[in-house]
């Protein structure tokens, strides 16, 4: 079962695993709100996590981690800002994602967002007239394109993909 949770310092082992995992394949970590601090200053790491009140382009925002249950393992994480600036509604989104190198492929990301839309209704986002989805930098890879289209029309980098075609319209 999957379930996203906040950074604890109980969650520090899967942290470093899926972190080392993700550190040696020397790919751009997504989402940028878990790569932007050590991960080995746990304290500071937790604390970076979250931006409470806007300051020049960020704005406020809330990470989770994807932890699969029944490995007791960090598949991925989930960046939600609670709001979007102008450059966030012309490029970034709501929601970035990221999983990790080793579990891709396997259909988490579906999961994931779904959770991630879960934690958007209760941030009242669902009505948000800019509400939208990013995965930089794999924002124009087939499989995340199919996966934003399942949930739904929503704006990526201001185009508009159509949710059956997975076509731009």
């Amino acid at each position: 079962m999957l379930k996203l949770v906040k950074m604890d310092e109980k969650y520090i082992p899967q942290l470093n695993e899926m972190m080392d995992e993700w550190t040696n394949t020397n790919e751009k970590i997504v989402p940028w709100s878990i790569g932007k601090c050590d991960y080995h200053n746990i304290g500071e790491y937790i604390e970076s996590l979250e931006i409470k009140e806007s300051f020049g382009k960020y704005v406020p925002d809330t990470t989770f981690f994807c932890l699969d249950t029944d490995r007791n393992l960090f598949i991925g994480a989930i960046n939600i800002r609670h709001y979007l600036n102008e450059d966030l509604a012309s490029g970034g989104g709501h929601v970035g994602a990221g999983i990790r190198p080793g579990e891709r492929g396997k259909g988490y990301g579906t999961k994931m967002l779904s959770l991630a839309l879960e934690e958007c209704v209760k941030l009242d986002l669902k009505n948000s007239p800019e509400a939208g989805c990013s995965h930089y930098p794999h924002s124009r890879h087939p499989a995340f394109i199919w996966l934003v289209n399942r949930f739904g029309r929503l704006l990526y980098k201001d185009e508009t993909y159509n949710r059956q075609a997975g076509r731009r319209k």
